[in-house]
């Protein structure tokens, strides 16, 4: 199976117009929190600068945002079910 290379750019690119999360400056020493539309954070790797992030980091914060109920891909009506 592929895998997919982000470059730093193409990943937040892919935050901000498809997870529509905004950055902060708010960083430890290997993330950067990334707030949500609601105000809530996610956190997100800090590779180095040339370095590519593996397509999974993205299945990670989408883990982050369906724990936090912010999945803005999630259908609303299945939020409403049981």
């Amino acid at each position: 199976m592929a895998m997919r290379l982000y470059t730093r750019q193409e990943l937040e690119q892919e935050l901000r117009e498809k997870w529509k999360l905004t950055p902060t400056k708010h960083r430890s020493g290997t993330t950067t929190a990334w707030r949500t539309p609601n105000g809530l954070h996610v956190l997100v790797p800090d590779f180095p600068k040339d370095a590519r992030y593996p397509d999974y980091i993205v299945d990670r914060i989408v883990e982050q945002l369906v724990a936090l109920g912010e999945n803005p891909l999630r259908k609303t009506d299945e939020s409403k079910k049981p």
